[in-house]
């Protein structure tokens, strides 16, 4: 087994930035150059210097802090997915007693939203919930018909969001756990999930015709104003400016639909940040991916396996959930605070074993 001392990081320093670093900082830089240079009027709003503010703030304090505190303990990695677990536990109970009484009047008779207002939002919560049910019992923390009365619950809960989105995502973070555990298991998985999605989608798509409508007409939109400028299209439009540039452009080409947004994660964030930042981001978040695949690959860290494969599950699939969405770029979102503590915690792996803090590793 891999044995670490963190005692030693703060005296081991890399000889060269990495790309990965590199691209980090190139992402910290553009998101100032957007915001604070092209886009300063929009800080007059003081909702949207509040965000400028609580972003690095939260950054700092989920992606660095709080995920080194996961890694370098296993005991708060634990504590935490357990959690994570309860309140997927709660959110399943009241999303399935929403279904006959509902605490939305609006969603009567429709897809159950459960906790939060809308049931898109809700799925996300059963996306991260089935993730580390998973994860808990490949780590023999749960019995199996603990397992099985929760993955009924979860995936029943799951499914009345009527979320295509959250189906796909869920899959994904499956695949990616049972990867590593079994290639039989994986396959089979691969077999099974395909037969369930195909089903689903084709239910849900006849479900969901004026859904699909309403996205193209704001996928449309959203390309017509990135595009409108070439200021516009590097640099964005502004956090809050975006949305009012959003609603006009959407009148133009007649649309009535009330969505202040495109219901996707990249191109909400071009039209806020520009395209340079969406690149940017993406380029980072294929390193830190593409880097923790071949960590996982070369087996270096057996007693954390389960654990990284968990963060870089929930990782990928919140991130492509949120390319049906949109939630995850919100700072004030759950989903925006998940996703950044389990990325922290991948990067966080990638710094241990490139500044060779690893010992022993078998």
């Amino acid at each position: 087994m891999a044995s670490f001392s963190f005692a030693e990081e703060g005296k081991k320093k890399s000889k060269h930035f990495s790309i990965r670093t590199i691209s980090q900082y190139l992402v910290i830089l553009i998101f100032c150059i957007s915001v604070l240079w092209y886009n300063s009027a929009d800080l007059k709003s003081l909702n949207t210097l509040l965000k400028v503010i609580s972003i690095p703030f939260l950054l700092y304090t989920y992606y660095i802090l709080f995920s080194r505190t996961l890694f370098e303990d296993r005991r708060n990695f634990e504590k935490f997915t357990t959690y994570i677990l309860w309140f997927g536990l709660f959110a399943g109970i009241v999303s399935l007693f929403s279904l006959v009484y509902p605490i939305n009047p609006k969603y009567e008779g429709l897809p159950s939203a459960g906790l939060l207002n809308h049931p898109n939002s809700t799925s996300f919560i059963f996306t991260i919930s089935i993730a580390v049910l998973f994860y808990k019992y490949f780590e023999k923390k749960i019995p199996v018909t603990v397992f099985g009365i929760l993955i009924v619950l979860f995936s029943i809960a799951l499914f009345f969001t009527l979320s295509r989105a959250g189906y796909i995502a869920t899959s994904l973070a499956v695949l990616i756990l049972t990867y590593n555990r079994s290639k039989k298991l994986f396959f089979a998985s691969i077999i099974i999930l395909m037969i369930v999605s195909v089903t689903f989608l084709l239910d849900i798509n006849f479900a969901k015709t004026d859904s699909n409508t309403s996205r193209f007409s704001l996928i449309l939109s959203a390309l017509m104003m990135i595009f409108s400028g070439q200021q516009e299209m590097l640099w964005g439009h502004g956090i809050q400016n975006a949305f009012l540039v959003f609603d006009q452009t959407k009148a133009t080409i007649g649309s009535l639909d009330p969505v202040p947004n495109p219901h996707n994660v990249l191109l909400l964030m071009t039209m806020q940040f520009g395209l340079l930042m969406t690149a940017s981001v993406l380029f980072f978040l294929f390193m830190i991916f593409i880097n923790t695949f071949l960590i996982l690959r070369k087996s270096v860290m057996l007693e954390r396996e389960n654990d990284i494969s968990l963060s870089l599950a929930l990782s990928c699939s919140l991130l492509l959930q949120n390319f049906f969405e949109d939630i995850i770029i919100f700072p004030e979102a759950f989903v925006f605070t998940v996703f950044i503590i389990f990325l922290g915690y991948l990067n966080y792996t990638i710094k241990v074993y490139k500044n060779g803090l690893i010992k022993n590793a078998t």
